[in-house]
């Protein structure tokens, strides 16, 4: 296998290069399985086909893969305890295709009221490796506003000025898959109220 998915890849048309199995042109044959508990040791191809490099196999779902190349009439069987014939060519991926979400914990949401003109906000990602882009709209005074921006939790805002503000929190995990982001409504409000008598 000289091309092909590796690791973890987002859902998208998988295809894989191959170099003449056993240096004589003969033909190949080619299988994708889904890897099964025991892990990619205890997955055995059972479905071959001919092929011929480039190998396409549309958009697979979710899960992990492996794909085996092989020269026709390679009748070798998998090693005892695990392991595939040394003569086949193996890859392993997995693809994820669900994109990650974000969980405000901690910071002023719901359109609520603060006096602080300094407000922490602290969230949560759903996958290990993601990463946050932060945004802040200032509604009422648009220069105190800060485009998107690379942050991580705690996020601290600070000399903020009366008015409306949408802080928002957008996540994308380690293969590219975007998530909706979290918005918080909040307004700073420093005046003290008035009394009359």
């Amino acid at each position: 296998v000289t091309a092909g998915p590796i690791l973890k890849i987002p859902k998208r048309e998988v295809k894989f290069s191959l170099a003449t199995l056993g240096g004589d042109g003969g033909a190949t044959e080619c299988s994708l399985v889904s890897i099964g508990a025991g892990g990619a040791g205890a997955t055995i191809p059972s479905d071959w086909s001919f092929c011929a490099s480039p190998v396409s196999y549309g958009q697979p779902s979710d899960g992990e893969y492996l794909f085996a190349a092989r020269v026709v009439g390679d009748l070798s069987t998998p090693q005892l305890g695990g392991g595939l014939p040394s003569t086949w060519a193996v890859s392993t991926f997995s693809v994820d295709s669900t994109p990650p979400t974000v969980n405000v914990t901690v910071g002023p949401t719901g359109g609520r009221a603060v006096s602080d003109t300094t407000v922490t906000f602290e969230f949560t990602l759903s996958e290990e490796g993601s990463t946050a882009q932060c945004k802040l709209d200032a509604k009422d005074v648009p220069t105190d506003s800060i485009p998107f921006t690379p942050c991580a939790s705690p996020v601290l805002l600070t000399n903020l000025t009366g008015g409306h503000y949408d802080f928002s929190v957008t996540p994308s995990d380690a293969v590219g898959n975007n998530g909706a982001p979290y918005i918080a409504e909040f307004v700073v409000d420093g005046m003290p109220p008035n009394v009359s008598a």
